[in-house]
């Protein structure tokens, strides 16, 4: 669910949400206006009497069939927004967003944008926290390396082949690069106050190059062309989630230092043996982890193989798709 960062200071707010509207002629707007929100309607433009409004701090035109925004530029609520929100147009283009000096997020997913360039305009520098961009058509990160206060980057479901031209946003803690066509984890060395990381959908065929990343607590590299897990995990000892499902693993190991792993998602990888290699790369998260999946691995399908595992886990809640409780194939809490 969207999140509105909404001031205390907030005077007057106008929910217009699902009012089927397909222009707001009939609808009186206070000048005083802090909080529009015009969520699935059937707005098709931008109409002058929002533009006039100059006390905004948060307005939303999710879910309407707007194509251009061009006109945004002459909002006169520039000094005032804080949060601006597009998502699920038509757009196909981003507007200039000069003079836009305190937006704390900006959510312009769900388009058919395919150049995210104009975003080098934006005046938030100092303030811009998230950055939406999800579900477009851009096959190049670009125009954000100035926000160096984002602490959210979501370019998830585009056409991206490279990590790139994010070096400088130190402050990120959550980076979203799924459902792209990435070939290679690189240059997110310097990001080293990210928490949480999403490559998963992507072309990877390795997954080296995380080892700087120390600050990480969730991973999630599913349904990519991993062959082996990467020696850069026994540097990553807050990861908490770790999704590598649905690739081309064979054996697990470099989890030895993984010490607040709770969840470990191995499904429908290549794993056949339960033998001395396997078992001893699972203990020394014995005392943590609550769930792991196996399910669509060869090793699922031998005899024991639920107990075997089960059994090198006493807090173990969940093992594929199936809840455990106290007594099942050996758990003891």
């Amino acid at each position: 669910a969207p999140r509105l960062f909404i001031s205390k200071a907030l005077k007057m707010e106008l929910d217009l949400t699902n009012s089927h509207l397909p222009d707001l002629k009939t609808v009186e707007l206070s000048p005083t206006l802090t909080l529009l929100d015009l969520t699935a309607n059937r707005l098709t433009e931008i109409e002058a009497k929002v533009l006039d409004l100059k006390d905004l701090r948060v307005i939303n035109f999710r879910q309407n069939l707007i194509s251009d925004i061009s006109c945004w530029q002459n909002s006169r609520s520039k000094e005032s927004l804080e949060d601006v929100e597009f998502r699920d147009n038509n757009l196909t283009e981003i507007p200039s967003f000069s003079g836009f000096k305190k937006l704390r997020r900006l959510e312009l997913s769900y388009n058919e944008i395919k150049k995210s360039d104009p975003i080098s305009s934006l005046d938030s520098e100092e303030t811009l926290e998230e950055l939406y961009l999800a579900a477009n058509k851009i096959g190049e990160i670009a125009g954000v390396s100035h926000l160096t206060k984002l602490t959210v980057l979501e370019f998830g479901s585009n056409r991206l082949r490279k990590i790139e031209n994010i070096e400088s946003l130190t402050n990120l803690q959550e980076l979203w690069l799924g459902r792209n066509r990435i070939v290679k984890i690189e240059n997110l060395s310097p990001l080293k106050n990210l928490v949480r990381l999403s490559i998963q959908s992507n072309r990877l065929e390795d997954m080296s190059g995380l080892g700087e990343l120390e600050q990480l607590e969730e991973l999630y590299l599913s349904h990519n062309g991993i062959r082996s897990l990467s020696p850069d995990l026994l540097k990553l000892k807050r990861l908490q989630i770790l999704d590598v499902s649905s690739n081309r693993l064979t054996r697990v190991e470099h989890l030895e230092e993984l010490k607040d792993l709770k969840d470990l998602w191995l499904n429908d990888n290549e794993v056949s043996a339960i033998n001395s290699q396997l078992t001893d790369a699972l203990k020394p998260l014995s005392n943590q982890l609550t769930a792991i999946y196996f399910e669509n691995n060869p090793i699922a399908s031998l005899p024991g193989y639920k107990e075997v595992i089960s059994g090198l886990f006493p807090k173990l809640r969940s093992l594929d798709s199936t809840m455990l409780r106290k007594g099942d194939f050996g758990v003891k809490e």
